[in-house]
């Protein structure tokens, strides 16, 4: 199981290697909220860049 420390790295691997639209239509194929952490992330790390 990943820690906090790596689920976080790999939010922001996943902004700096995607284009915003990527993102978007690689969580939009979640349609269980699995994936709602890493959204959430990623939305709060884009806000502070």
């Amino acid at each position: 199981m990943l820690t906090f420390e790596e689920l976080e790295q790999l939010a922001k691997q996943i902004i700096d290697n995607t284009t915003p639209d990527e993102a978007q239509n690689f969580l939009d194929l979640d349609y269980e909220g699995e994936r709602l952490w890493t959204k959430n992330k990623i939305i709060s790390l884009e806000a502070q860049a």
